[in-house]
């Protein structure tokens, strides 16, 4: 039985989020000059269509896009850039077949506040997946084109609207350095990625309210562990069989901290 695609739902701002990953998870875009060609061919087939870029991120497997436009517009600009891009990389790497997994994935941006949101997370990506510090340690995204004003192919009104919703440029930076419990579009890996890093400053703010220097001292001091599993049942998202993992106790204690209706499925 084949299931019918589900409609996508029309932002009622106009904005998207949008995710596009390799095929099988392959690193389409592991070399510096694959980021490059990717990057050219958008901004020229950019000069197709109306739509237009707010934020990008390209990591290895995959890229971030917040775009502005109609979503047939959308489509239309995304399946012209993986047709180009499909048949550079398979004529540069000797391979053939499709390069992007399925259909493209989006999600609507809701509000001037979302939109900020997303682009904050579009732009930690890298910072998230630990692969620098800081956002600005990052060649191939937006955020240093909105620090120098540079801004390739975001577009200029996008630029100007971003810059007037966050107040300043140290406003737009600070903006980036704060915590979000938000969830956004990403591949399963980097969610899942995101649920331990979360779980790891959960566990580190707690033991530092405490006064306890080893999460392992908390085996010994039950009231406490039943505090911080509520904690982390609560505002981690993980199941209680990686809860017990990350805590390295058995799934026993964290069960009988009173959460008997959660599973211990991953």
């Amino acid at each position: 039985m084949i299931v019918p695609r589900q409609k996508r739902q029309e932002s009622p701002t106009g904005y998207y989020h949008i995710m596009m990953r390799g095929i099988n998870k392959e690193m389409i875009f592991r070399r510096d000059d694959l980021k490059s060609s990717f990057m050219e061919i958008l901004s020229r087939k950019l000069e197709e269509t109306e739509v237009e870029v707010a934020a990008y991120c390209i990591m290895d497997n995959h890229v971030h896009l917040v775009l502005k436009g109609e979503l047939i517009e959308i489509g239309i600009l995304l399946k012209r850039v993986n047709t180009t891009f499909a048949m550079k990389l398979n004529s540069r790497m000797d391979r053939v077949g499709h390069v992007f997994q399925d259909r493209y994935k989006s999600q609507e941006v809701l509000s001037d506040e979302h939109l900020l949101q997303v682009v904050r997370y579009v732009h930690n990506n890298p910072v998230n997946a630990g692969m620098t510090k800081e956002c600005k340690g990052y060649s191939w995204s937006s955020y240093n084109g909105y620090i120098s004003g540079n801004l390739g192919i975001v577009a200029q009104g996008q630029y100007d609207l971003i810059m007037e919703l966050s107040g300043s440029v140290e406003s737009f930076k600070a903006f980036h350095r704060l915590d979000d419990e938000g969830e956004y579009l990403d591949t399963k890996e980097e969610m899942e990625q995101l649920k331990y890093i979360k779980a790891q400053r959960i566990i580190s703010e707690f033991c530092e309210r405490k006064g306890i220097t080893d999460v392992r001292q908390l085996t010994r001091k039950p009231d406490l562990m039943d505090s911080l599993v509520d904690i982390m049942v609560d505002k981690s998202k993980l199941s209680l069989r990686k809860i017990a993992d990350i805590l390295e106790v058995s799934k026993n204690t964290v069960y009988q901290s009173g959460h008997k209706g959660r599973s211990f499925l991953s």
